[in-house]
């Protein structure tokens, strides 16, 4: 859990709207902004997830979270998202766009069935873009926009050629929407974790066969020996989303554990 430190509320009176904010990394975006003093907005499809980080958020800030349950592939949830921001805090600051899905069992090419690739595709690619679209003309200059890539965002992987893809668009995506949106000041980054312990990547440790072989595998792509955490993307978060980064745009952070060094 973050622990607030009434010294350093660097985002007070900032406002962020995080997608996929039920678990792993967009509940520890949640919980770790909202302990500097940001207001925080958090959607997810399920309602149990987002109640338990909003109680997290609870325990950090004196600001409820607003929660917004609904599939971000949707609509009404992107509506609602935007408008509910307006309502209950005003104009956003801090749009993370963290939603993203896999395949579990990482399937060759050949077999990714059509509905696999576009459903990955309207997760990680469609609905970032239908959310920032309508959340622009709302944003403050000075804001800031944080896309959740992945280290498959800049170099390729077997067996993981549609979320790779996916994750490759996202960066493209965040480096172009930079050049449209500096006049504004508005800032656009994307953050590139490596392997992170959340419950994305524990969906491939599920056969009692292969998991502690592949587990072992994860943690030997990082030079430290081990699978980051939620909370080390965060981070990485809490410094894009703050005035730290005013003259930083168009860019990745690369949070790998130096798995990309070698």
């Amino acid at each position: 859990m973050t622990e607030s430190n009434p010294v350093d509320q660097r985002l007070r009176g900032a406002v962020a709207i995080i997608t996929g904010a039920g678990v792993g990394i967009g509940r520890a975006v949640a919980i770790r902004l909202a302990a500097h003093g940001c207001g925080v907005v958090i959607n997810a499809r399920t309602d149990s997830d987002l109640a338990e980080t909003a109680v997290e958020v609870g325990r950090v800030s004196p600001v409820a979270a607003e929660i917004v349950v609904g599939d971000i592939t949707e609509g009404a949830t992107i509506d609602a998202i935007v408008e509910r921001t307006i309502d209950r805090f005003g104009p956003p600051t801090v749009l993370v766009n963290n939603a993203g899905i896999d395949i579990e069992a990482a399937p060759m090419l050949v077999d990714v069935s059509d509905e696999q690739w576009e459903r990955l595709m309207a997760v990680n690619v469609t609905s970032m873009f239908r959310l920032t679209r309508a959340v622009i003309p709302h944003l403050r200059n000075g804001a800031s926009i944080i896309n959740m890539g992945s280290m498959y965002s800049l170099v390729g992987c077997e067996g993981e050629v549609p979320y790779a893809a996916s994750k490759g668009a996202v960066l493209q995506f965040t480096k172009s929407l930079a050049l449209e949106l500096g006049p504004r000041q508005i800032r656009v980054n994307c953050i590139c974790p490596g392997i992170i312990d959340t419950p994305m990547t524990r969906a491939f440790l599920t056969d009692e066969n292969t998991a502690a072989r592949l587990e072992a595998e994860y943690a030997a792509m990082s030079t430290f020996g081990r699978i980051g955490t939620a909370d080390e993307i965060a981070r990485g978060a809490l410094f894009l989303a703050s005035d730290d980064s005013t003259f930083v745009t168009g860019t990745s952070l690369v949070i790998d554990g130096g798995a990309m060094a070698r």
